[in-house]
């Protein structure tokens, strides 16, 4: 599902309106759970995709999401507005749009999404300690961080850490290309 500009400020509206509706931050994180699994069967169905992009299927579209709907069993409100986005023509935004929400539902909470990718794979104790430094460095609780944790050996060592919007790079290989960059400069 490819992104935009224009798919992205429409899913933030849409995210938004979703999450006002909802009485509780609870709720909203159920909303999001409901959502993602929708977008896991639709990523899981090349059928389902080529509905939802192919005008041709246009008449049976609202029919065939409202049946996936009722089999993963989801709110009534979630089922409203996955109805809207159909009949809009706005299911290709939805993972847009779960992502807005869950900006949306940190924001409120005061959490802070943090986005770690290491070379190889951290033990339990190594995330640990690695949260105790992350709570630290944002001056936040643990519990008040969302760690996510990817592997890409491609970094040969150390990590690379994203919080929010600003990124430190620890990892072996981007200071092995600034050695070199220097090193350039010098000769």
């Amino acid at each position: 599902m490819k992104s935009s500009i224009r798919n992205r400020a429409l899913a933030e509206r849409y995210a938004s309106a979703l999450v006002d509706s909802l009485p509780k931050v609870e709720a909203v994180d159920g909303a999001v759970k409901e959502l993602e699994l929708l977008v896991a069967a639709i990523d899981a169905s090349p059928d389902l995709l080529q509905i939802l992009s192919n005008p041709v299927f246009a008449g049976d579209r609202a029919d065939i999401v409202a049946d996936v709907i009722s089999k993963l069993k989801t709110s009534e409100l979630v089922r409203r507005f996955v109805a809207l986005l159909v009949e809009r023509n706005r299911m290709l935004i939805l993972p847009e749009i779960i992502s807005s929400m869950k900006s949306l539902l940190r924001e409120r909470t005061g959490r802070i999404e943090v986005e770690v990718t290491c070379a190889q794979e951290l033990s339990e104790d190594q995330q640990k300690a690695l949260m105790v430094k992350l709570a630290a460095m944002t001056q936040k609780a643990e519990d008040a961080l969302d760690l996510t944790v990817e592997v890409d050996p491609s970094l040969w060592g150390g990590l690379r850490a994203k919080i929010g919007s600003v990124v430190y790079d620890a990892s072996l290989r981007s200071q092995l290309e600034q050695v070199a960059s220097k090193l350039r400069k010098e000769i």
